[in-house]
């Protein structure tokens, strides 16, 4: 263990029996000075090119120069340092410091110790923040220092704004999400705060980052008027249809507010994968079903599927449900005009095994069977006549 003398210039105590030595590194022209403890004394020699020379005057001169630069860069001593200026300039002489040094790593460090020993007002956190997406150019220093701010952030917008604006500085989408994460998994958040998550989110470019960042905002609160526009904007950044449908699976297991669900089935119509689409819309009918508000977009997201073996499954999904309303029904009559042969059949045949045809309906499902011929045919308007014998 050892101190420093408070200009940095010097070594003042080292503890029983230890030394350090300081070298410059060079190949030709090296210049070291080692300081040992002795009998509670300090012992100092001062080496060129290994040949030990006097430490006074020309050691102690190299050692004054370049200690300080050592101290600066290494990070060593950083809390005791930080406590040093905070005493004699406050945070104004720390962060000028932090100025001098060239490592973002040691910046980081520095800039750690800053927000845990003092209480910085707004404008001094702000300024902090500025200083810190300048000068760490690291993204896993910055995201370092920003997830432990996190917990220093001043209660007013324009720090706030001052904190995700140093964050959009980080280049890695891993890191940046990391940040988020990091405060969400304290629990939920305010409505400020998640706006501004979810404002910068979409900053992130991959996919599987700004899809897992997503799941974690919905998997531990709900979404309201206030934020719930923004989430479907981020949503609608993600080009993977996969990591689409897993955010959007996700908002079904967590909301039974039609509003979100609404969101939910808007943001599908995008999607270019049937089957990613038609997984979604299966997900929608084992949680929520598809009356009253829901219908409309259900069946917009539907109509989008070009494969008839994916429509023809959430079409008959949807027919298999007991709550089915005459409207719902409709709807899927509708929908079925893409379809033709195998799939069609079995989607008209499960409406008359399960349903009343009749009145408009009756006509639609006439219409559709027009499209068949043959076998199939016979076996939709089979399965009519026995629905209309069985009532």
């Amino acid at each position: 263990a050892f101190a420093f003398t408070d200009d940095d210039t010097d070594i003042k105590k080292i503890s029983p029996g230890g030394y350090i030595k300081i070298s410059d590194g060079n190949w030709i022209g090296r210049h070291a000075v080692e300081i040992r403890e002795r009998g509670g004394q300090l012992e100092r020699r001062y080496f060129v090119n290994l040949s030990e020379r006097p430490f006074e005057p020309e050691g102690r001169a190299w050692l004054r120069l370049n200690l300080p630069k050592f101290v600066r860069n290494t990070g060593i001593g950083a809390p005791s340092r930080v406590a040093r200026y905070l005493k004699s300039g406050g945070v104004p002489a720390v962060t000028a410091e932090i100025g001098r040094i060239s490592s973002s790593y040691v910046k980081g460090i520095y800039f750690r110790e800053l927000f845990k020993q003092a209480t910085l007002t707004g404008e001094e956190y702000r300024a902090a923040m500025a200083q810190a997406s300048r000068e760490i150019t690291s993204d896993y220093e910055l995201a370092q220092l920003l997830i432990a701010a996190a917990d220093r952030l001043p209660n007013d917008e324009a720090s706030r704004t001052a904190y995700f604006a140093a964050a959009t500085t980080i280049d890695s989408d891993y890191e940046l999400r990391r940040v988020y994460s990091t405060m969400l998994k304290r629990g939920p958040v305010g409505s400020a705060t998640l706006g501004n998550i979810l404002q910068y989110a979409t900053s992130i470019d991959s996919d599987y980052e700004l899809s897992q960042l997503l799941q974690q905002v919905i998997s531990q609160q709900s979404l309201d008027d206030k934020n719930r526009a923004a989430f479907f904007r981020a949503v609608a950044t993600i080009g993977s249809d996969y990591e689409r449908k897993r955010v959007l699976s996700a908002v079904l297991k967590g909301t039974t507010d039609a509003a979100t669900l609404e969101a939910a089935l808007n943001a599908a119509t995008t999607m270019r994968s049937d089957y990613e689409a038609a997984t979604f819309l299966h997900d929608v009918l084992k949680q929520h079903g598809v009356e009253g508000s829901a219908r409309a977009p259900f069946f917009r997201v539907v109509n989008g599927l070009t494969s008839g073996y994916e429509r023809g499954g959430v079409l008959h999904a949807v027919v298999k449900r007991p709550d089915a309303s005459t409207d719902t029904l409709r709807e899927v009559l509708r929908a079925s005009k893409g379809m033709s042969g195998y799939e069609l059949s079995q989607v008209l045949q499960a409406v008359a095994r399960t349903h009343a045809v009749t009145g408009e309906l009756r006509d639609a499902y006439l219409d559709a069977a027009d499209r068949l011929s043959g076998y199939e045919q016979g076996q939709v308007l089979t399965a009519l006549v026995k629905s209309e014998r069985r009532r």
